[in-house]
């Protein structure tokens, strides 16, 4: 799933398929960006420049993988040091 931040560049709120209201110069984070987009009315809406995107990169972080590791080489690490006490 794609997430974009969007403006609205209208003087009018404008709903968005899924929920979301764009108020008049107002950003939003939308977390279905690939599906909205999709939508008849943002088509025109993007076409008309009543509305721009901007794409969030997926932040893809090795940080669990890094913690999980860590963890089973703990006990492995603490049975060896006690094993030579």
């Amino acid at each position: 799933m794609t997430a974009a931040n969007v403006t609205s560049h209208h003087d009018a709120p404008l709903p968005l398929p899924g929920g979301t209201l764009l108020r008049p110069g107002a950003t939003a984070r939308v977390e279905n960006w690939d599906v909205v987009k999709a939508h008849p009315t943002v088509k025109a809406w993007l076409a008309a420049n009543a509305i721009s995107a901007d794409l969030i990169k997926a932040n893809v972080a090795s940080e669990p993988t890094k913690r999980s590791a860590r963890k089973k080489g703990a006990p492995t690490a603490e049975k060896g040091a006690g094993s030579a006490s």
